[in-house]
């Protein structure tokens, strides 16, 4: 069986970042499906979502009304983008599992087999005063629900979620965070902006960034474009406080317009691994 890895210095272009997948042995766990669990979609055959609560192709989406996910015309490498967002606050959410299961889980048991990596490539059009709010990362099931971001602020609901958003007031601010439900608020792990945070934590309008996850079996790490947002390399400990521990997460992503002008947001791709 091969376990081959990444080599992590490596995480220019459209493709996974070695750097959030340099110790993942992605060839073994494609041909021995006992070693771990993994999932990916660049959207190259997607199926358009235009009505809330559907459940193509496994997704659940929640989409205000004349809001839409689908493929996008321009890219042929696969996309996908949210259409008709053109109302104040109008919201489109998409998640794994038909909205209704997880597929990775923080677990402080068995430390090493049980680690995981996500990455997803994001875009917004513009950027601009109220502009878009998104998340990109993993979040509790059900979480494609009407207010998971709150009007006029863009803030997360009080949820279990780990990953990046960006707020109307600072939409083109990307921030590191993490929250568990009735976990006393969001935290922040690295905020855009920081000293020490990375150039490409401040997004730039029609331009792709590449957000990572790593669970190495104690700790999680955030990525932006493969570069640990956080200097130190130490990451937030599986059993910190308002770290979802032992939660069942899925792949996510959120939107929601601050004003009543539309704005492009799309994925590129999505991945997930995780060892039993």
């Amino acid at each position: 069986m091969s376990l081959s890895v990444m080599h992590k210095s490596n995480n220019s272009g459209p493709g996974f970042s070695h750097g959030v997948w340099g110790y993942c042995p992605l060839a073994g766990i494609k041909v021995d499906p006992e070693l771990g669990r993994f999932f990916h979609d660049d959207f190259a055959n997607f199926q358009a979502h235009a009505t809330s609560g559907s459940a193509e192709q496994q997704y659940g989406t929640y989409l205000d009304t004349g809001a839409s996910f689908v493929k996008s015309a321009d890219e042929v490498d696969g996309a996908i983008e949210v259409s008709g967002n053109d109302a104040d606050n109008d919201e489109a959410h998409i998640i794994t599992g038909g909205n209704a299961g997880g597929m990775l889980v923080v677990k402080s048991v068995d430390l090493a087999a049980q680690r995981f990596w996500f990455e997803a490539s994001v875009e917004t059009a513009s950027i601009a005063a109220d502009g878009v709010a998104l998340f990109i990362g993993l979040a509790e099931e059900g979480m494609a629900a009407a207010d998971a971001l709150v009007d006029d602020t863009g803030a997360l609901a009080d949820k279990d979620y780990i990953g990046f958003r960006t707020l109307h007031a600072d939409n083109d601010g990307l921030d590191a965070v993490y929250n568990t439900a009735g976990g006393g608020g969001e935290s922040i792990h690295v905020e855009s902006g920081a000293t020490t945070a990375p150039a490409a934590m401040t997004l730039a309008a029609a331009t792709a960034v590449k957000v990572g996850l790593y669970y190495d079996g104690s700790h999680v790490h955030w990525y932006v474009n493969g570069e640990d947002v956080d200097s130190t390399g130490v990451g937030v400990k599986h059993d910190a406080t308002n770290l979802p521990d032992g939660e069942e997460l899925c792949l996510c992503l959120l939107t929601k317009v601050g004003t009543a002008a539309a704005v492009e947001v799309k994925a590129h791709f999505w991945a997930a691994a995780q060892l039993f």
